[in-house]
């Protein structure tokens, strides 16, 4: 138990490793399986059209919402424009010197 508590980022990287490794090892037998009848096809490109047009509307309304953001965080009182524009590094001390 000692040896957990002296090693955590070793410990990290191998359950990140054992994880990729399991995903890669999902995908490869995934890829293997028969692609199914053309009605089991005709539904996957369906629910593949519908999961694209579902990401491409939620990146549009992502990317409306941070140039909202970022105008908003801009339009506040400030020293400089260094400043304005590095109120999204807060914490990080001379992020643009």
């Amino acid at each position: 138990m000692d040896w957990f508590m002296h090693h955590p980022v070793l410990l990290g990287l191998v359950g990140a490793g054992v994880a990729v490794g399991y995903g890669i090892y999902l995908t490869w037998w995934l890829l293997k399986q028969p692609a199914g009848n053309e009605r089991m096809q005709e539904i996957s490109r369906a629910v593949q059209e519908g999961a694209s047009a579902y990401l491409t509307r939620q990146f549009r309304t992502l990317s409306v919402f941070a140039v909202i953001a970022f105008g908003v965080l801009f339009l506040l009182p400030a020293d400089s424009v260094k400043e304005r524009i590095g109120r999204a590094t807060e914490g990080k001390k001379n992020a643009f010197v």
